[in-house]
């Protein structure tokens, strides 16, 4: 499917709006952030609201489009090579990205080399129906493995060994809508990189 204007109409009107302060909360510290998957900007703009400088990056050249004519710094390009310098971000952030990636531990490696100090991704732990989605949603074990992935690349890369990886703070935490209603439940993974 092509991420066209028909798609993000419908994304846009569905946007979980609710996940925006879950992330703020974990963005203390932080200045400059990168959004990727950004759509048409819409949590950016909420970002930029709240005093932080952002950029924002999309596989969309229709969400680019539309996320330049809000005024926003946006590029196009894919999330399985980021077109950006080591540690160019204080943080990098995606909601609801992962799951459209057919390599999502290569995505959660590249936010992790352009960010400077944390990694955000959102990613849904409910059965949904979006075409789009190499993986429909994420168990808790799913997460699992794909950090446990995530952990033993970086180490091998690295040359440290995965206990000085896993001495990083990576936490796992279910959205604040899933409190209220589980039939709902998103998954957050919060990487710590200093």
């Amino acid at each position: 499917m092509i991420y066209d204007e028909k798609y993000f109409e419908i994304r846009d009107k569905n946007i979980d709006k609710t996940e925006w302060f879950d992330i703020l909360k974990y963005l203390l510290g932080c200045r400059k952030v990168l959004e990727v998957g950004c759509g048409t900007g819409q949590l950016l703009l909420f970002l930029q609201e709240k005093g932080f400088e952002v950029y924002g990056c999309d596989i969309s050249s229709y969400a680019v489009e539309k996320a330049r004519e809000r005024g926003l710094e946006v590029i196009q390009c894919d999330a399985h090579k980021l077109p950006y310098r080591d540690e160019e971000f204080d943080c990098v952030i995606s909601q609801h990205l992962l799951e459209h990636c057919e390599d999502d531990t290569k995505v959660l490696l590249e936010t992790w080399r352009v960010a400077k100090y944390r990694v955000i991704h959102i990613v849904p732990g409910h059965p949904n129906n979006d075409p789009t989605h190499v993986r429909n949603y994420y168990t808790l074990d799913m997460v699992n493995e794909l950090i446990n992935r995530f952990i033993n690349i970086l180490a091998l890369r690295n040359w440290f060994g995965v206990d000085r990886v896993k001495s990083r703070i990576i936490r796992i935490t279910p959205d604040s809508m899933s409190f209220r209603d589980i039939k709902v439940l998103d998954w957050i993974i919060i990487i710590d990189k200093k």
